[in-house]
């Protein structure tokens, strides 16, 4: 016959020992075979409406942290690239065709840096953007300070040419007062300078142009041309170049006035310094003093030197007297 006591519900942390367990509680109420309780211990947490094992919830946690950890990971990643990215195309955008500089002799140009063809890029309010600029100018500029210049094979030429074995001195200050190394060569104040350069074929001294030469009366006028200088001009090299040259009116040291371009010597590059062998080669500081430079295009400015017996009197249609470079905002 069953009793009631046969369908007692056990408690969930009743422990049940075997019948070979010899140890009686003396309850009167439960089999042999029922053991005592033990301490319930609820291996569980209450995660939102659900409750969770404890392990389940450090499993969680340990993924979760590692999850955490990995988006960290690719979002440094996906920073980097995309700076990368940005550096890349600047460099790009720093970058406009081949040097002006790859040939042998004529007129040629500075600073031009390796790899960013015939780009000058910078920003006139960030240092950092125009200093290479800057020491490739004081590297070329170094060679007419006094200090190269000082030897017994110098001497002050004037219009004459050099006596034998020696050189004719080429005075810095013939750059005048505006780009200069003192001045960051105009590049702080977002008017850059340029150094020009007219490099001749050995034996070859340039033939100056008339007074009354039409070139001379439609390319060289304002005191530009001189009877013993090689003239030289910049400008954009289109219309719409020239239309971001602007025009407004400069005023430099002393209260002078300069126009859109800076040039000195505004003669240009004096004749008998390429006769008799003289090594010294002659140059012209240009600048440019209200260039509209955006991110987003290119100014390029085009530069000839001008001789009669240069590409046959038509300078201006030839690679080598010519030289064509671009300012874009860096």
């Amino acid at each position: 016959m069953e009793s009631k006591y046969d369908r007692v519900a056990y408690p969930e942390n009743v422990y049940l020992h075997s019948d070979a367990d010899m140890e009686d509680f003396g309850t009167g109420v439960y089999p042999v075979s029922v053991i005592s309780r033990k301490p319930f211990h609820d291996d569980s947490i209450n995660f939102g409406c659900f409750k969770v094992r404890r392990k389940f919830s450090t499993l969680l946690i340990v993924f979760g942290v590692i999850l955490l950890l990995l988006v960290i990971t690719i979002g440094i990643g996906i920073h980097a690239a995309v700076a990368h990215k940005a550096t890349q195309e600047e460099k790009h955008m720093c970058n406009s065709g081949t040097s002006p500089n790859a040939k042998d002799f004529g007129l040629l140009v500075e600073p031009m840096i390796k790899n960013s063809g015939s780009a000058i890029c910078f920003d006139a309010t960030k240092p950092d953007t125009y200093l290479q600029y800057l020491n490739r100018l004081d590297y070329f500029t170094h060679d007419y300070s006094a200090i190269p210049q000082t030897g017994e094979e110098y001497v002050d030429c004037t219009n004459a040419t050099a006596p034998d074995g020696k050189k004719c001195r080429f005075d810095i200050h013939k750059f005048g007062s505006l780009c200069t190394h003192g001045k960051d060569y105009g590049y702080n104040q977002g008017r850059p300078c340029v150094l020009l350069k007219l490099m001749m074929p050995k034996g070859i001294v340039p033939e100056v142009f008339g007074k009354e030469d039409t070139v001379t009366k439609t390319k060289l006028q304002n005191g530009l041309w001189s009877g013993d200088h090689v003239a030289v001009t910049c400008d954009g090299a289109t219309p719409d170049d020239k239309a971001k040259i602007g025009n407004t009116p400069y005023t430099g040291p002393n209260n002078l006035t300069e126009g859109p371009f800076y040039i000195s010597p505004k003669e240009g590059f004096p004749v008998n310094f390429y006769k008799d062998g003289n090594t010294v080669v002659p140059a012209v500081m240009v600048g440019f003093n209200n260039l509209m430079i955006t991110r987003n295009t290119y100014i390029t400015i085009k530069c000839v030197a001008w001789a009669k017996n240069f590409n046959n009197g038509d300078p201006a249609s030839s690679i080598a007297y010519t030289t064509t470079f671009n300012f874009h905002l860096s």
